[in-house]
């Protein structure tokens, strides 16, 4: 069947790649984060590991074409994010090993422009505003109680 399929294809020559038609479109998107944390731990008395974790993200686009090659693409999404976090907290603990999960949530606005080559390939390049909407760090040892960080995180992060 696949042979067949190979044969009836090479006979047509198809075209591999279709124009894009120069028209505004609309769409939803969604995907699996893998996300991670760094800490600077510059105290000696603690040692922290961090593991990613993994999270979805989901949300809406416009494509607006200003021609064949060039579009604009804004985008609205739901980003979740955070981390596994294992180690020895700073104070409340007298040498014990503690397991964190820090949850954090961003509304993340992607501004990006779009050149599309007539193969079909696109390249993309643009800013991105995410705004942190949530920010909890589940304590996983149950010694201490859950802490809800949002206020001591930066609000907006910009990515280029």
């Amino acid at each position: 069947m696949c042979a067949a399929a190979t044969i009836s294809l090479a006979q047509n020559d198809p075209q591999l790649t279709t124009p894009a038609e120069v028209k505004p479109r609309f769409g939803i998107k969604g995907g699996v984060n893998l996300a991670s944390l760094e800490i600077d731990d510059d105290t000696p008395a603690t040692n922290f590991n961090t593991n990613s974790k993994t999270s979805f993200h989901v949300g809406a686009y416009a494509n607006i074409p200003f021609s064949t090659m060039f579009r604009f693409q804004p985008e609205l999404l739901y980003l979740g994010g955070g981390s596994k976090i294992s180690g020895t907290p700073l104070s409340g603990n007298q040498g014990g090993s503690q397991t964190y999960e820090a949850d954090f949530d961003y509304l993340a606005l992607p501004l990006k422009f779009q050149l599309a080559t007539t193969k079909g390939f696109f390249v993309e390049v643009g800013p991105q505003f995410s705004f942190l909407t949530t920010a909890i760090q589940e304590n996983k040892s149950g010694d201490d109680p859950d802490l809800k960080m949002k206020a001591s995180l930066k609000k907006l992060i910009s990515l280029y």
